[in-house]
C-alpha cells in the first residue's frame, strides 16, 4: 500500500552544536533511519561536531551549506536547488533554519513542511522570525509540531492557532548506558548540564549551591557545557570561595559517566521546552531538582520523580538542601525515575513523527 512506501525526509538544522534541540534532531535522524526511511541531513553552517562525525560514520548523507553569519539570502538559492535535486516528501526544520528552508521547500514543490517548536513559542525565535513563522502557519506552508502540552499551549497563543489541531510529539532519546547507582560514597553529587547562557540560570545555581554548602559542606557540583557566560560564572565561583567544590568540565559528547555518579540533576532554567538532558537524567535513574517552568512540569512530578521549585536562590537552595539531607526521600524519587519516562524514547518519538509525516503526505496526494 501507499502508506508503506519509504519516505524521503530532509532534516534541516542551523548547525549541530551539542545542545538540546540539535541532540533531539540527532536522535530523530537515527530513529527514522532505523525505521527504514530515507533520511538526509542539512546543516546551514559548515560546523563539524561529534554529532556530524557520527552521521558520517553511520553513512547518513550530510549537506553543509556554508552559511555566513547574519542573514544569508544565498541560502534560499542553495536550499531550493538542493530540494529540487533530492525531491523530499518532507522537509523538517528546527530552530531558525525554518525561515530559509520553508520558502525554499515551497519554491521546490516539496509537499509537506514540518517545524518542531523546541521551546516556549515566544522564546523560540526572534520577533521578526515569529512574524514570518506566523505567515507560514496561517497559509499552511508549514505545520508546527510541539514537544510538550505546555509548548503547544504557547504555540496556540503566540500564533493564533486552534490548539486542538496542533500536533504534539514528545522528545525522546535512547536510554543512556549507565550502571546502577553506588551508595557507598559520602560526597553528595549535584549535576547540571546546559549551555552557559542566561536562560540556564547559572548565577542563581551558583548562589544556591554556595548556601547549600553551609548545610552540606562536602557536596560537589559538576557543570557540563560551554557558552558565553563560562568565564563569568567561573569567576563568580572563585569569588565565592567554593571552587574546590565545583567541577567545570566544559562540553562533553558523552554524559553517561557523569549521570552515573550523580545523586541529583539540577535544572534551574528560566524557561524550557522539553529538555533532552532532563529525560536522560530520569532514564538514568537520577532524580531532578528543576524550576517549575515551560514543559518541565509535563515530565517532573513534584515529590514523585523530582522536586519542582521557583528559579530563585531561596527556593532552589531549599530544594537542594532537602535532597542532600533526606536520603530516604531521594531513594523514593529515584525508584520512580525510570518508569516516569517510558514515553520519552527515541523509538516512540520517531514512530510518532513518521506517522504524522505519512498522514500529511497522504493528505497532500
Amino acid at each position: 500500500s501507499h502508506s508503506s512506501k519509504r519516505m524521503k525526509i530532509l532534516e534541516v538544522v542551523p548547525r549541530f552544536k551539542l545542545a538540546g534541540a540539535e541532540r533531539m534532531a540527532e536522535s530523530l535522524i537515527y530513529g527514522l533511519t532505523c525505521l527504514n526511511q530515507d533520511v538526509e541531513v542539512v546543516s546551514l553552517f559548515d560546523h563539524p561536531s561529534s554529532i556530524t562525525e557520527g552521521f558520517c560514520a553511520k553513512g547518513i548523507t550530510l549537506h553543509s551549506l556554508g552559511k555566513k553569519e547574519g542573514l544569508d539570502l544565498s541560502l534560499l538559492v542553495k536550499l531550493t536547488s538542493l530540494f529540487r535535486s533530492r525531491k523530499p516528501d518532507v522537509v523538517h526544520t528546527h530552530l531558525y533554519a525554518a525561515k530559509y528552508a520553508i520558502p525554499a521547500a515551497k519554491l521546490a514543490g516539496v509537499p509537506v513542511c514540518l517545524h518542531t517548536v523546541h521551546s516556549i513559542a515566544e522564546e523560540e525565535l526572534s520577533s521578526a522570525d515569529r512574524k514570518l513563522q506566523r505567515f507560514f502557519y496561517k497559509t499552511g506552508m508549514a505545520i508546527p509540531v510541539s514537544i510538550s502540552p505546555m509548548v503547544r499551549k504557547t504555540v496556540s497563543e503566540c500564533y493564533g492557532l486552534s490548539e486542538g489541531n496542533l500536533p504534539l510529539v514528545y522528545n525522546g532519546v535512547t536510554r543512556p548506558k549507565v550502571g546502577s547507582h553506588t551508595e557507598e560514597k559520602d560526597v553528595f553529587n549535584y549535576l547540571h548540564i546546559g549551555r552557559f547562557e542566561p536562560v540556564k540560570n547559572h548565577g542563581v545555581l551558583i548562589d544556591a549551591f554556595e548556601r547549600t554548602l553551609r548545610v552540606v559542606p562536602d557536596a560537589r557540583l559538576t557543570l557540563l557545557g560551554a557558552g558565553e557566560l563560562y568565564s563569568e560564572i567561573s569567576s563568580k565561583i572563585d569569588s565565592l570561595g567554593i571552587a574546590s567544590n565545583v567541577r567545570m568540565v566544559g562540553e562533553v559528547s558523552d554524559v553517561c559517566p557523569f549521570l552515573e555518579e550523580a545523586d541529583v540533576f539540577v535544572l534551574p532554567s528560566v524557561y524550557e521546552g522539553f529538555p533532552i538532558t532532563l529525560i536522560e537524567a530520569l532514564q538514568a535513574g537520577v532524580p531532578c531538582v528543576c524550576s517549575n517552568v515551560g514543559g518541565i512540569p509535563d515530565i517532573v512530578i513534584d515529590g514523585y520523580n523530582g522536586v519542582l521549585c521557583e528559579p530563585n536562590v531561596e527556593n532552589l537552595t531549599e530544594a537542594m538542601v532537602l535532597v542532600a539531607t533526606d536520603s530516604s526521600y531521594v531513594a523514593g524519587l529515584r525508584s520512580n525515575c525510570r518508569s516516569s519516562c517510558e514515553d520519552y524514547t527515541q523509538e516512540k518519538m520517531s514512530e510518532n513523527y513518521l506517522a504524522l509525516m505519512k498522514r500529511l503526505v497522504l493528505d497532500e496526494d
